[in-house]
């Protein structure tokens, strides 16, 4: 990941990683695929904490991206 691949995995803060979804969310990604990111880096570092190479899961501080509730439609019968 371009984002945060330049930091030392003791450097990353949950503010990277916010700014890496913002920026996944403007270029068009969708709000599933931003979680699927998420989920994907939160493993990865909870294994580094358990590895000791993390004193904390930096990705646990950080909210994800609000999805857009669908318009529905109601056919009247």
């Amino acid at each position: 990941m371009p984002h945060i691949g330049n930091l030392k995995l003791k450097d990353i803060r949950p503010e990277h990683l916010k700014q890496l979804y913002n920026q996944k969310k403007e270029e068009g990604l969708s709000t599933s695929k931003i979680k699927h990111i998420h989920t994907i880096l939160h493993s990865a570092l909870k294994q580094a904490v358990k590895s000791g190479l993390l004193p904390r899961n930096v990705s646990e501080a950080v909210t994800l991206p609000k999805s857009k509730k669908k318009e529905t439609i109601k056919v009247l019968l």
